[in-house]
């Protein structure tokens, strides 16, 4: 039995014409589902990069493994570092006779999260030839090195193989025909939400432009785009024989808001714009999975782990906070969780990173809570640059000031019910109050774990101390 893992970067569920998109996105991982599983209510358990592919790597979910931050250009920063004890994933599947490999270049952030190359035989790291930033790789960049690996080694089982394409991140950079593909196609049909216009997938009619509009076309190429790319590598799987012994998982690290809230065009915040990610899964030979099926419960990425090492009879490490979601695929159970931590924005606050902005996802409820972000005089844009991107960042400058108090003026509380608002445009905390109460209460347990990463006030000494 062999492992591939597929992340791509950016990509919310929503876009997926497989999760039922009016465009036709992507064909490959379309038939992909049809053959294997489809979660429908899968979330990553934070809004960013560098913490999202942590828990994905771990089982663990930022409460426990304490990476809050995307620190993409933060050289020299001691704060965010994982446990050099903590287990990986590549590490437990290479000790019990795993090839590994993985297709990545986070290794080049600018903290240097060597984390997350533990663990691998071949750690193929790959700078982007369009640009100076990790982001800038397109899916050609990353194939060109991989599909002769996998043809070599495709036979040589078994093997874990982890691919992390950054399309469709931001700058919207594909090659034609994928570049125009989606130029002017259909749009989500319109609906009222309390008097006001809303294109679910899309977001608030007001706020669409021709801008925006443009951009959404250019995002929905990049998906294109690299939904061929994917279709690439599993030809390869067919033509050297090994598709079938294969278990192949397609998800994302985090999504991308458009048009709904408050951060356009970025991840930052936990709404399911951000934090709903696909989570695809065709089993290999000897797991029995129903072709087609679709399962409703909500997974986590801290689920990832525990279920790799399932199919592969491997005992897991104790200290996981995911599961197994093995159990639902083959459907024998409709859920594993009740409830799942997701964290947003993150913010240096006099030398320690932490989340202020929380959220619990249940399968009825979204509930967020955001605390206090500190602004003090000697912060830099580095220091705030995970907190939230406000709405105006690209028609004014703004200050370092302007960006923390603009996260502090967004409510403190939040709640939207899923079951008939799923696109979290309705926020009745106030209509339930004690609704509010029970989730409140559930977060502060996640909280209890680590109010060192996980604060809701500023820290204080005391909180420094630990």
């Amino acid at each position: 039995m062999n492992f591939l893992v597929i992340v791509l970067d950016t990509q919310r569920r929503d876009h997926l014409s497989c999760y039922g998109y009016p465009r036709k996105t992507s064909p490959q991982l379309d038939a992909l589902a049809a053959e294997g599983v489809l979660c429908e209510n899968c979330v990553t358990n934070t809004a960013h990069t560098m913490p999202s592919f942590t828990t994905m790597a771990t089982g663990q979910d930022p409460s426990t493994h304490g990476i809050v931050g995307t620190l993409f250009s933060h050289p020299n920063e001691p704060d965010q570092r994982l446990d050099d004890t903590t287990p990986v994933l590549a590490e437990i599947l290479r000790d019990n006779g795993y090839r590994t490999a993985a297709f990545d270049n986070l290794h080049d952030f600018g903290c240097y999260p060597s984390w997350f190359a533990r663990g691998f035989h071949w750690y193929v790291n790959i700078w982007a030839p369009q640009g100076s930033h990790p982001c800038h790789l397109v899916a050609s960049d990353l194939n060109e090195p991989l599909l002769p690996w996998l043809r070599q080694y495709a036979n040589k089982q078994p093997w874990y193989l982890l691919l992390h394409y950054w399309d469709p991140h931001q700058p919207y950079n594909q090659p034609e025909p994928y570049r125009t593909m989606h130029t002017g196609g259909p749009e989500p049909e319109e609906v009222d939400v309390n008097g006001r216009g809303y294109h679910p997938h899309w977001g608030w009619t007001e706020r669409l432009t021709d801008v925006s509009r443009e951009k959404i076309d250019l995002y929905n190429g990049e998906l294109s785009y690299v939904d061929n790319a994917v279709g690439e590598v599993f030809n390869i799987l067919r033509e050297t024989g090994v598709y079938d012994q294969t278990a192949i998982i397609v998800t994302a690290d985090h999504g991308e808001d458009m048009e709904e809230h408050n951060a356009p065009f970025e991840h930052r915040e936990p709404y399911e714009t951000t934090v709903g990610v696909p989570l695809i899964f065709k089993p290999p030979a000897g797991v029995k999975c129903a072709s087609g099926s679709r399962v409703s419960g909500i997974v986590g990425h801290i689920d990832l782990m525990p279920s790799v090492l399932d199919m592969a009879s491997i005992d897991a490490p104790d200290n996981l906070d995911g599961k197994s979601w093995l159990p639902m695929a083959r459907g024998e159970q409709a859920s594993i969780h009740d409830a799942l931590l997701l964290t947003g924005g993150a913010t240096k606050q006099h030398g320690t990173w932490v989340s202020p902005e929380l959220a619990i996802r249940t399968d009825e409820y979204k509930y967020i809570r955001r605390g206090a972000a500190d602004y003090h005089e000697d912060q830099t844009w580095l220091d705030i640059a995970c907190l939230c991107a406000s709405p105006w960042r690209n028609e004014k400058d703004g200050t370092i000031k302007d960006k923390v108090d603009f996260f502090n003026s967004l409510p403190r509380r939040e709640l939207y019910d899923l079951r008939t608002d799923r696109y979290e445009t309705v926020n009745v905390a106030d209509e339930h109050p004690h609704i509010v109460e029970q989730l409140d209460q559930r977060l502060r347990q996640f909280i209890a774990k680590n109010p060192r990463r996980l604060a809701l006030e500023p820290l204080d000494d005391s909180d420094l101390a630990r």
